[in-house]
Order: C-alpha cells, then sequence, then structure tokens
C-alpha cells in the first residue's frame, strides 16, 4: 500500500535559478499584517502601491496632436470621453452624521420608555393579538367563526357538506 513514488533523475525544479528571496520581500508579505486601511487592496483606503499614477493623462492636452498616429489619438479621445462621462455621473459625497441609534430608535413611535409593570404589558399583547386575529378572520370573510379571548375558534353557524 504504501507506493514510493520517484522522479527521474534528469527532473528539475521549476524556476531553480530564481532567488527565493528578494530585498523587497519582507516588506511585500509585511503587508499583509498591516493595520487594517493598509492591509485592503480596495475599498475606502488603499495601499499607496495600488493608486493609480495615470489618472490625469486624458486631462492633460496633447501637445502636437498631428505627430502622433491615428489610433493613439482615439485612444487618447476615448479615454477624455470616459473620463467626462464619469465625472458628470458621480454623485457628490453626502455628509455622514454620526446617530446614537438607541436615540433615534427612542424617538419613534414603536420604542417608548414607559413605567408599565408585566402584567399590564402582557395583558396589552393579548389584547392586540386578539383583535389582529378577529381582524384577519373578518378580512378573510370567515364570519362564521367567533374568537373568544382564550384565542379558542369556534363556530357559530353549523356547516353542511351540501
Amino acid at each position: 500500500e504504501d507506493d514510493d513514488v520517484r522522479a527521474e533523475p534528469t527532473l528539475q525544479p521549476l524556476l531553480q535559478e530564481a532567488p527565493l528571496a528578494t530585498s523587497l520581500t519582507s516588506s511585500g508579505i509585511a503587508l499583509y499584517h498591516a493595520p487594517p486601511p493598509f492591509s485592503c487592496r480596495s475599498g475606502r483606503t488603499r495601499r499607496t502601491i495600488d493608486i493609480p499614477l495615470i489618472g490625469h493623462w486624458p486631462r492633460d492636452r496633447m501637445a502636437n496632436a498631428k505627430e502622433y498616429p491615428t489610433k493613439v489619438r482615439v485612444s487618447y479621445q476615448k479615454l477624455l470621453k470616459q473620463w467626462v462621462s464619469n465625472q458628470l455621473h458621480l454623485k457628490p459625497a453626502t455628509k455622514k452624521t454620526k446617530r446614537a441609534l438607541f436615540k433615534s430608535l427612542k424617538n419613534t413611535k414603536f420604542f417608548q420608555c414607559t413605567e408599565l409593570d408585566w402584567v399590564e404589558v402582557g395583558l396589552q399583547v393579548c389584547r392586540q393579538g386578539h383583535n389582529m386575529l378577529n381582524l384577519l378572520i373578518q378580512r378573510k370573510q370567515l364570519n362564521y367563526l367567533h374568537l373568544d379571548y382564550n384565542f379558542n375558534l369556534k363556530p357559530t353557524k353549523t356547516l353542511t357538506t351540501k
């Protein structure tokens, strides 16, 4: 069961001559353990090596445009057109104000402070549940059913099979 796999003596490792590490290897590996804004390749904060260096090219005016081949001028024109399109569809930055979640919830009608005890709250929940089920019975036009306060459904008239 323990079969050994043997390679031919002429087989050589791939990239054998390439160095295992260079002077930039340690700083490259350190990026993986950098603090959160710098360890991300995309998002709000990016590493300095990910920032585009040629973003201004379409905005620079082409000096002596006639000296360049047509395909270069067309490419430049497309870059400029795309940049203008991006600027037209760019949404202005919205002001992000931090709000306290509990304070904003407290201001709604659903989250209010009260001095009721648990028995009163339980009675109110039961009454609201009873009213909700009664409304559902009426909406579905099940007028032949009666819901009592113990949440029992009872028929009000005898149903026939005809």
